[in-house]
């Protein structure tokens, strides 16, 4: 809507290419002429702005939102008054530049905190899974979603180095610092763009070199590994790279929310990621050993024999497209074009026990 409250979008573009890539962006509330309720509006758009502009009064003054904290906070506690954390006075009332606050408190908790064992590891982590302030997203004055990084160190300082890679691959941060957040697979790009592009290598060639296995294989005693010609063994190529790109596809920002250090509405750097289906790729990746890794789901080889035919069973037609959009929705209509339907004769046999006839008339089943 325009500040005259036209509700027409008039697109001056050449062709619609500009337009078809870019609907995703738009959020969709509803058709022309549609009455929208205030609170069923997505999260990004219940902003105080938005209902001045339509003069609701239902949304102000009159209901309350619960909303969740994040993993690990505690409640304020109003006897310590309006504070900033300060290094040698304890809790002062002082004023801090923003970008000291996470330096602040991670210095209060290293001087201060009785677990020094778990705060060492977690710092010793952290310096293998860096990432840098100045390049990311309000990275000069924040400090929750900086904290809530360094925190999976905390967490897991003692504990599984699986469950260090799994949190550190869903942070905000990490896919924004090491660009694979809204990385998308080559498939989806060749379908909407038709050009040809690989995923985003960044992260998948720094997990292996930096954070995990390294370039060389090693023996038992930390040597490097060689080969007959004398020549150390690399323990990947730019081939497992790529195919490694593939499978960090489709990470997207979890919906923002409110109850955290933010005035963007469009932005969330605490939540974990999500997967959207839809852009991450679908296909098999090959491993370093020349098997593959999947997404968890069984080969169609090892599932009973006409799976498909047994009772549960259930069908969706999904239209032509290679994406439709009801494989992922079932509540989007489908607009793929045309349906092939292959129809059934009057003399078909299956046709015959889908009728379910009675006295003449088909009660399809």
């Amino acid at each position: 809507l325009d500040n005259d409250g036209n509700a027409f979008f008039d697109y001056q573009g050449q062709d619609n290419v500009f337009w078809d890539d870019q609907l995703s962006r738009l959020t969709k509330i509803g058709r022309l002429g549609d009455t929208i309720m205030f609170k069923d509006l997505p999260n990004n758009m219940r902003l105080a702005k938005v209902a001045n502009r339509f003069n609701d009064k239902t949304s102000q003054g009159q209901s309350y939102v619960v909303v969740c904290g994040s993993r690990n906070e505690v409640a304020n506690d109003p006897s310590l008054g309006d504070f900033g954390f300060e290094i040698i006075e304890h809790f002062q009332n002082v004023d801090i530049n923003p970008a000291a606050h996470r330096e602040s408190v991670f210095f209060m908790i290293a001087l201060e905190a009785r677990d020094q064992l778990r705060q060492l590891m977690a710092w010793q982590l952290s310096q293998l899974f860096a990432i840098v302030p100045l390049v990311l997203t309000g990275g000069w004055d924040h400090t929750e979603n900086f904290l809530n990084y360094y925190d999976i160190f905390v967490r897991h300082g003692l504990g599984n180095f699986v469950n260090i890679l799994r949190e550190v691959t869903f942070n905000p941060l990490m896919a924004e610092n090491l660009t694979f957040q809204d990385s998308k697979s080559g498939s989806y790009l060749f379908e909407t763009t038709g050009s040809y592009t690989h995923a985003d290598e960044n992260y998948a060639r720094e997990l292996m070199q930096l954070f995990t296995i390294g370039v060389f294989l090693l023996n038992d005693d930390g040597t490097k590994m060689l080969n007959e010609n004398g020549e150390p063994i690399p323990t990947f190529s730019n081939d497992e790279v790529m195919s490694f790109a593939r499978v960090f596809t489709g990470f997207v920002q979890s919906q923002p929310r409110g109850n955290f250090e933010e005035n963007d509405s469009s932005w969330n750097a605490i939540d974990e990621l999500i997967v959207d289906p839809i852009y991450h790729d679908k296909f098999p990746k090959h491993d370093l050993t020349g098997g593959y890794i999947g997404d968890g789901y069984p080969l169609c080889v090892d599932l009973p024999s006409r799976t498909f035919l047994r009772k549960g069973a259930t069908y969706r037609l999904l239209g032509d497209s290679p994406r439709p959009h009801a494989f992922i929705d079932e509540g989007t209509p489908m607009n793929d074009g045309p349906a092939r339907v292959f129809e059934l004769g009057e003399n078909s046999r299956l046709r015959e026990i889908l009728c379910n006839s009675v006295n003449g008339s088909c009660q399809f089943q």
